[in-house]
């Protein structure tokens, strides 16, 4: 009987070593890094999503849009736009998302793909240098950047833009009023 309680003991110690471990090299611990950003022009070609955030239909977009990135030959970022809902329609789980891919140069056009054209004056930058699996929760990263807003005395805009820059790089804009 005390051979298996010490087993269980020295597996459950031996796992939450290797998951620490993990978790420290994979960026957990990781601070984020806030700063201001002024004259931010981002141009996005995708398409946009309304509905459940789970939704097969979302999972099969970002995908596509995913892999049209790493196939492209020009360097694009995967880029996704969050526009905030009612607390209601968020609470039911429902989103409204622009998903597609945004260059370092504006393109004339990508097939198959719209047009839409972000000319932020000011934005609050959140970078996140873990990997996917460990980032923090959104309502974190909000929260840090509603602080830098507030110092500046500035409120902020009702949607986000993502940029995937690799698994390991992550920067949110947090466009301000």
């Amino acid at each position: 009987m005390k051979k298996s309680v010490v087993a269980i003991v020295i597996t459950v110690v031996l796992i939450l070593i290797v998951s620490g471990f993990y978790f420290v090299n994979l960026g957990g611990l990781d601070e984020i890094e806030y700063d201001h950003v002024v004259d931010n022009k981002i141009v996005v070609y995708g398409k946009s999503f309304k509905g459940k955030y789970n939704s097969k239909e979302l999972e099969k977009l970002f995908y596509e849009i995913k892999t049209m990135v790493d196939k492209s030959p020009e360097k694009g970022m995967l880029t996704v736009v969050n526009y905030r809902l009612d607390t209601e329609s968020e609470k039911d789980g429902l989103v409204h998302q622009l998903v597609g891919v945004s260059f370092d140069s504006e393109a004339a056009a990508v097939p198959g793909l719209e047009k839409t054209i972000f000319e932020e004056k000011d934005v609050v930058r959140a970078t996140i240098g873990a990997h996917n699996f460990v980032m923090p929760k959104p309502e974190n990263v909000r929260a840090g950047a509603l602080e830098v807003a507030d110092s500046l005395g500035r409120q902020l805009k009702l949607y986000t833009i993502e940029q995937y820059a690799s698994d390991r790089a992550l920067v949110v804009l947090f466009p301000l009023d």
